[in-house]
């Protein structure tokens, strides 16, 4: 899309205009009063009408949420004076005076009507949104029956509410019991917006919850849901324990999955774990994981226990089994799976590196088990400057440690200059 000279003009035109309304306004305003000054009821009507104009324009700055943010009044000053500019803009085109008054106030009536009309009916809206939320706040049923006619708000509606209220603990249990038994349970099943199973499913797994609606989920409301509600319920839950960066929200959800399980214990069908999933689990470090599963799943493969050791921060264990049989350095621990760990297959040193505590690498630093020399390998890439491939010289222990999530800064720079002094490559290499 390509934009003209005129377009640009035009632009910059609609702009100037759309700043310089109040002024344009207050021109026109003035130059009416100065030509008409000997006609004594416009004068007044002017004086009547542009104190309206004012009032109106505070009363919806004040009252408006809309309009609560200091950057949004100048924006809605510049739209109501547009609303009412063309009334004065006709003392400025009008030069009969039998005409003008008339004029100027029929103009004015259908601004003033039209403008009242827009912004009244959204003061009402705000109004009617307001006691809705202050009746739920209160618990206040009979009032909410009022508003709702003695019967339900749709669908929309009360997931609107619903949706509003679920993380804050503000509302009473009386409230969401109101609304949840508003809502129809029996919709098909599966994912969509206004389904009764996706807000049960949204509303256990988000960030907060309103500890007297995850109650009435477990126990009052949960049978609304059918096999597969459950299933997915599950499958969402487990799906985002994993998915959480960051360990405090993963134990917060894995607890409200715990909530579920203790008082419905059927759920646990549904927790399904194989050696693929947990395999995955260890390739990408997710100790929190691998221990939530624990009582579903039975790990008896001996190289696994030891990287989850190795996760785990068991460096006694690890130290131990390493003095033992220094071999098991070497035993491997995932296939080639690429990414970090490259076209190689991991071993446990390989492992230590990148998911051990700074302790242990020490500890294995200082008893030369690392054999830095033998993770040197050659990196080729494509110089555009020179159209040819460049070789470099890299190490494998190196990247690992960079991605380390237990190392420090002040650990991983100590380790990186102990593992460049081990390694073959050349001092300058990149």
């Amino acid at each position: 899309m390509s934009f003209s000279t005129g377009d640009i003009f035009l632009f910059f035109i609609c702009l100037f205009f759309w700043y310089a309304t109040p002024v344009i306004y207050i021109l026109l305003t003035v130059y009416g009063i100065l030509k008409k000054k000997e006609h004594t009821i416009l004068i007044k009507t002017l004086a009547i009408a542009n104190l309206l104009i004012v009032c109106n324009i505070i009363y919806y700055i004040v009252t408006l949420n809309d309009l609560s943010y200091s950057d949004s009044h100048l924006c809605f000053i510049s739209i109501s004076l547009a609303v009412f500019s063309p009334a004065s803009f006709s003392l400025f085109i009008n030069n009969q005076k039998k005409t003008t008054f008339y004029t100027y106030l029929i103009l004015f009536c259908i601004s003033f009507f039209g403008y009242n009309a827009y912004y009244f009916s959204g003061k009402i809206a705000q109004d009617h949104e307001v006691m809705i939320k202050s009746s739920l706040e209160k618990g206040n049923l009979e009032k909410l029956q009022h508003i709702f006619n003695n019967g339900c708000p749709d669908q929309n509606i009360t997931l609107h509410y619903l949706r509003i209220m679920a993380k804050d603990e503000i509302y009473p249990q009386q409230s969401f019991n109101f609304l949840l038994n508003c809502m129809d349970k029996n919709l098909e099943s599966g994912y969509s917006s206004n389904n009764f199973s996706t807000y049960y499913q949204d509303a256990i797994t988000g960030d907060n919850i309103n500890n007297h609606l995850l109650n009435l989920l477990v126990f009052n409301y949960y049978n609304y849901l059918n096999e597969n509600d459950k299933k997915n319920l599950v499958v969402h839950l487990i799906s985002t324990i994993n998915y959480q960066s960051d360990n405090k929200e993963r134990q917060q959800i894995a607890d409200r999955l715990n909530i579920l399980i203790d008082n419905h214990p059927e759920l646990t069908k549904f927790i399904k774990v194989d050696d693929k999933y947990i395999l995955l689990m260890i390739e990408q470090g997710n100790k929190f994981m691998i221990n939530y599963l624990k009582p579903y799943y039975s790990i008896n493969n001996n190289n696994w226990l030891l990287a989850i050791s190795v996760l785990s921060k068991d460096n006694t264990k690890i130290i131990m089994e390493i003095e033992k049989d220094k071999t098991i350095l070497n035993i491997k621990i995932l296939s080639s799976v690429g990414g970090i760990w490259g076209t190689r297959d991991v071993e446990l040193l390989s492992y230590i590196f990148r998911y051990g505590s700074a302790d242990l690498i020490n500890w294995l630093l200082n008893h030369s088990l690392d054999n830095t020399a033998k993770f040197d390998y050659q990196d080729q890439i494509f110089s555009y400057d020179s159209q040819q491939d460049k070789f470099y010289c890299r190490n494998y222990l190196l990247e690992y440690i960079s991605f380390n999530p237990d190392l420090t800064d002040k650990s991983t720079q100590s380790i990186s200059l102990e593992l460049k002094k081990r390694s073959r490559c050349p001092a300058t290499s990149d």
